[in-house]
């Protein structure tokens, strides 16, 4: 490839065996590479009780994180 993209790369959850088995179909294989990560902020285990209560109104526009 003269000016094209040789390799794409995903970041994918381990646990997330639906979607790992959704990109292997496509002709994704997995390398073999650690990614490693620190969080800089607190990131709050999301609460679907709390999630469901902060579903947008008819109409309204759903805000962004920040």
């Amino acid at each position: 490839m003269e000016r094209g993209c040789p390799k794409l790369n995903l970041l994918v959850r381990s646990s997330n065996a639906g979607i790992i088995e959704f990109y292997r179909k496509l002709g994704y294989v997995q390398d073999e590479v650690v990614s490693l990560g620190k969080r800089l902020i607190h990131d709050p285990t999301p609460n679907p009780a709390v999630e469901k209560d902060a579903s947008p109104q008819s109409g309204s526009r759903p805000s962004l994180p920040r």
